[in-house]
């Protein structure tokens, strides 16, 4: 009976996509702490694109060629992906998310897979089966198209809007969105060579087109949920930090002949800079800048500099870092984030990315902050 069937190690690649997409799907929607808009859409996109291979993977081991009643009620699942993934994209902006929005972007599925439905059934010559699936590939190639251009729109809006934040709102990520997009555009140029250009015979010519989609099925998944659980770590931390008594980790260092006037005039400087600094918590904007600083502070960048560099030994650099490893010390000693990943902490503290924190830290402390959250907690 297996003898039968047409299994190859590329179909079997794909059945691999499928059945972890499956158990990740249905591992979402039956954990409570997942019950969350963003969550959900997540776990549809993923099913729609397993959903889609295990529907190809089953014509491609020809386990339907006997049964034209399933061949007839085909499902357009190809035309579930951009939809739900967009109502993600939507929901992991934090934009609101209506039933309206919701039935029109999934109402062109419905019509499309009952349009064929009705021409299979009608029209039994191949001929026109053909005619009618490559009008229909272009229908699907067009709309999946109109689907990237919605989601690299919003995601250009709101980083548009992100420039213009205060620094209070955490700034969602987008790198990792930007990246997927540009995978679904090359899984869109594979299933175009595919179809027109690849002369392999039966569904071998789409055998890139479905492995693209399993390693796709993978990286959505597990980048999705990750990138959510450090936004909510992020808004958590941000709380915390918030409510924090003002505080400067650096001891200023005493100066020599401080009477003189030039002296008390620097005093009065660095005060106002290390109050602006601490009080206002200014070291937390990973965009801060000396200019901005100076700016600020009425004064010039360079005279800035030499204040701080004289008051506490340190460049302004050094000296902001010095501030951010103060409080990211505090914040890894903390049972409250325990838990937490390091890179959540390295992002509320200041820091633009792990690497870049750990550099600092270890500059400041001479060990990894792995190293000293061990070291305190024994």
């Amino acid at each position: 009976m297996i003898e039968e069937f047409h299994f190859n190690i590329f179909n079997s690649i794909i059945a691999v996509g499928v059945i972890h997409g499956f158990f990740f799907s249905f591992f979402i929607f039956f954990r409570k702490k997942y019950n969350t808009k963003l969550h959900v859409f997540l776990a549809l996109t993923v099913l729609a694109l397993s959903l889609n291979n295990l529907q190809y993977w089953l014509y491609d081991v020809e386990l339907l060629k006997n049964s034209p009643v399933l061949t007839k009620a085909y499902f357009l699942f190809e035309m579930l992906i951009g939809p739900f993934f967009y109502l993600f994209v939507n929901a992991y902006l934090q934009k609101q998310i209506c039933f309206k929005k919701v039935a029109l972007v999934l109402t062109p599925f419905g019509i499309a897979t009952i349009s064929r439905f009705i021409s299979y059934t009608t029209f039994q010559e191949e001929v026109y089966k053909r005619v009618y699936n490559s009008y229909l590939e272009i229908v699907i190639l067009i709309f999946n198209i109109l689907f990237l251009f919605l989601i690299f729109r919003a995601i250009f809006i709101y980083e548009k809007k992100s420039k213009l934040q205060d620094g209070n709102k955490i700034i969602i990520k987008t790198a990792w969105l930007k990246t997927t997009l540009f995978v679904a555009l090359g899984t869109i140029v594979f299933w175009v060579l595919g179809n027109h250009f690849i002369t392999l015979p039966g569904f071998t010519r789409y055998y890139p087109l479905w492995i693209t989609i399993s390693f796709l099925i993978y990286w959505i998944a597990y980048a999705a949920i990750f990138k959510a659980k450090l936004f909510k770590e992020r808004k958590v931390i941000r709380k915390k930090v918030a409510i924090l008594e003002p505080k400067s980790f650096i001891q200023p260092q005493s100066l020599v002949n401080s009477k003189s006037e030039k002296k008390k005039t620097n005093s009065k400087l660095y005060a106002d800079f290390e109050q602006l600094i601490t009080e206002e918590k200014l070291y937390l904007n990973s965009q801060l800048s000396l200019d901005y600083t100076a700016t600020k502070l009425n004064i010039s960048a360079n005279y800035l500099s030499q204040i701080v560099n004289n008051h506490s030994n340190y460049s302004f650099t050094d000296y902001i870092n010095q501030q951010r490893i103060g409080l990211a010390k505090q914040l890894l000693v903390d049972p409250e984030f325990d838990k937490y990943t390091i890179l959540s902490i390295a992002l509320e503290t200041g820091f633009n990315s792990k690497s870049s924190f750990y550099n600092a830290f270890k500059k400041v402390t001479q060990i990894t902050p792995t190293q000293y959250k061990k070291s305190q907690l024994n």
